[in-house]
């Protein structure tokens, strides 16, 4: 993993993007990235991938600065209310990289 700190805002607050490779094995519920540039997450902004993957901000949940991505695959045949599915588990994502940016401290 790797950090780049965008931006510092005057109330020491950090924009920061987490660059973090997928599981070797996938998990149902999600996979954890730690914000090494931050201490504690207040808002993650956005969650992308090279891949095509979906990953979406209001799924994920904070603890601290560990961020619990939950990664979706479009499935056009699927009634969810997003239109996609969970990765089923054990599906390797170990050749996907995902960006998480968020902002805290």
């Amino acid at each position: 993993m790797a950090n780049t700190i965008i931006a510092v805002f005057a109330d020491g607050r950090k924009l920061v993007n987490e660059t973090a490779t997928g599981p070797a094995s996938y998990v149902t519920g999600g996979f954890t990235v730690t914000m090494s540039g931050l201490r504690v997450i207040d808002k993650i902004i956005g969650i992308g991938n090279d891949k095509g993957y979906i990953a979406n901000p209001a799924d994920a949940t904070i603890a601290l600065n560990i961020v619990t991505v939950l990664v979706r695959l479009m499935d056009y045949a699927c009634v969810s209310e997003y239109g996609a599915s969970q990765v089923t588990s054990g599906r390797p994502l170990s050749n996907v990289t995902f960006n998480v940016l968020a902002i805290g401290t």
